[in-house]
């Protein structure tokens, strides 16, 4: 790494966090929660804080007064290039290290950290707090291989079918892990790990993520971003009326791509297997008088 470069370390992310980029809490603990995780645990294990403070109780004091709180004292100067990140995350944790220490020895243990950190703590140093069972994501993996094999060949059709089906299928799963997770009441940085995790849950190409959507022509990855802040809101959903909003296309157009879609997917797998892969798609798609219907309605797509 060189001068310029070691001295503009984290800036990108200090000035999305400061903007208010929900995603960008997500890269943060990305980038440096483990760091942050190491750090913490060999003070944890120190004799001014052992059997007082865990791994756990450290980086979330510590990000909850450090950078939730005041983002704006540790970040404004690394917006503005003056210095890097990561250096200034770390001595900032050694300084509160050496101020838990102190409280320690004038507060009772039963009021000291537990007091100032959200109940719901998050996992370090694990990065995700949520696993995904081997079942599922094998299901999303025959899922995926299905939707890229239909749309493996090129087609007249100049909607991009297989990023609008791939983008679906993203936002129903996410729609099942927000309602079971999320909470009006997370904070900034909850909501960034979520952010990150929703991003996980059904992965793309890097090819894929780039291509544009009409009418917007904006690239598929740049849409997920605007959807992810509604999904993390409540209803904690994001439906064709809310997709029809940020592409600025009709709201019942969506719909008709996503179904069109669809019903490739069938007439290239099979009805039996579709069902098995889809189990969320309306049953209507999987008679044979939808699979008729595709045809006809192939012909009206652009």
């Amino acid at each position: 790494m060189d001068n310029d470069q070691e001295k503009s370390e984290g800036r990108t992310i200090a000035k999305a966090i400061l903007i208010g980029d929900v995603n960008a809490w997500g890269d943060f603990l990305f980038r440096y929660g483990s760091t942050l995780a190491r750090v913490a645990e060999k003070h944890s294990r120190s004799a001014s804080l052992q059997s007082f403070f865990s791994t756990e109780d450290i980086v979330n004091g510590f990000l909850t007064d450090k950078l939730v709180a005041r983002p704006e004292v540790m970040l404004a100067p690394i917006s503005r290039g003056e210095g890097s990140l990561k250096p200034r995350l770390l001595s900032s944790l050694k300084n509160y290290c050496k101020s838990l220490h102190r409280r320690k020895k004038s507060v009772q243990a039963e009021s000291t950290l537990d007091a100032t950190v959200d109940k719901k703590t998050l996992n370090f140093p694990d990065i995700f707090q949520y696993e995904i069972p081997e079942q599922i994501q094998k299901q999303i993996a025959k899922q995926q291989a299905a939707i890229r094999s239909t749309f493996q060949e090129k087609s007249r059709v100049q909607v991009p079918q297989r990023e609008v089906l791939l983008l679906q299928e993203r936002i129903w799963l996410s729609e099942q892990f927000a309602a079971a997770y999320c909470k009006d009441s997370d904070t900034m940085l909850e909501k960034g790990l979520f952010a990150k995790q929703l991003s996980s849950l059904y992965p793309w190409t890097d090819s894929e993520a780039s291509v544009p959507v009409p009418e917007k022509n904006e690239p598929l990855s740049k849409l997920w971003q605007a959807l992810t802040s509604v999904l993390l809101e409540p209803p904690f959903r994001a439906d064709a009326a809310t997709v029809s909003e940020h592409l600025e296309i009709p709201p019942n157009t969506w719909t008709k791509w996503v179904g069109r879609a669809r019903k490739r997917v069938i007439e290239h797998v099979g009805g039996d297997l579709g069902k098995k892969l889809f189990p969320n798609w309306p049953k209507r798609l999987f008679s044979a008088n939808g699979s008729i219907a595709m045809s006809r309605e192939q012909q009206d797509t652009k």
